[in-house]
């Protein structure tokens, strides 16, 4: 496999780094983690380097078996950091690693198949910039773009997750239908709630987002569409329905744990029944999912 540093070049990401009087204090971390795809990996950085607010910096998390080392990354022209894991830690424990490295603000997630669109940290940043003083859990409406199982493009579909005239407890009924591509929390939420659950392997940021809003946080929807999310049905994805019974007890472990969250947001307990019987019954039109 070629080095980070050539892939990178390739898609046109090398290059002088910049001086640090052309560039303001990060006001952003960027955390990647990252596992033997250098390819999607580029394009990923490449949309953050095409941020039009330049106030971020990146970690990128590298729990790959083919190591991304850090003098390959001071070649790159960006503030950019290279975590090595011991090895297939997992998403959650190699994002663990990474925020624990962040020194701003803010902390950001990018998968590193999913991209920044261009205006996406400014966005941010105006949508959270009246929120000081206490735990904040930010969530990103996306641009998904969905692919069949030999790669080719189906369609594109917005999600988001703002709406008029919601009732209480609609806050959490959204926010647990994002990923981690584009979600941000301000160093207080990670304070408040500590990191994530590396128990949790399908549902780790669903019980994440649960545990933040549990400590405390608030949660702050940011439109437009600030992630391109590639949903690629011919890449093994944690989401893919050979996971689904995995998914189902994980579900049921969270619904126990935060039962005490449906008096804050009825209609809790329902929304995790709802989930569960959706993918028991998705599970039983297709019994036969390949591994």
């Amino acid at each position: 496999m070629k080095g980070i540093s050539s892939v990178l070049r390739r898609f046109g990401i090398g290059g002088r780094k910049p001086s640090s009087a052309a560039r303001e204090a990060p006001l952003f971390t960027i955390v990647i983690p990252t596992c033997d795809r250098p390819g999607a990996l580029a394009r990923a950085l490449q949309s953050v380097r095409q941020q039009s607010d330049p106030r971020w910096s990146v970690i990128v998390v590298d729990d790959g078996l083919m190591p991304t080392t850090v003098s390959d990354a001071d070649a790159l022209g960006l503030d950019l950091q290279v975590i090595r894991t011991s090895g297939r830690i997992g998403a959650p424990a190699a994002r663990n690693l990474g925020m624990g490295s962040a020194k701003t603000p803010w902390i950001v997630f990018l998968d590193d198949d999913d991209e920044f669109l261009p205006h996406f940290l400014a966005n941010l940043a105006a949508g959270v910039g009246d929120h000081e003083g206490r735990g904040v859990l930010a969530i990103t409406d996306l641009l998904v773009l969905d692919y069949d199982k030999a790669g080719a493009l189906l369609r594109e579909r917005i999600k988001t997750f703002t709406s008029a005239q919601t009732p209480l407890g609609h806050d959490i009924h959204q926010a647990l239908r994002t990923g981690m591509s584009g979600l941000a929390i301000n160093r207080l939420a990670l304070q408040q709630a500590g990191p994530m659950d590396t128990s949790y392997r399908v549902m780790d940021d669903s019980e994440w987002i649960l545990r933040l809003v549990e400590a405390g946080s608030q949660i702050v929807f940011v439109s437009p569409p600030g992630v391109r999310v590639h949903s690629d049905a011919s890449i093994d994805r944690l989401s893919n329905a050979h996971y689904f019974d995995e998914r189902i007890a994980e579900c049921r472990r969270a619904k126990d744990r935060y039962q005490t969250l449906g008096g804050r947001f009825p209609g809790l307990g329902e929304l995790f029944d709802a989930i569960i019987t959706g993918l028991e019954r998705q599970m039983a039109l297709a019994p036969n999912s390949p591994p």
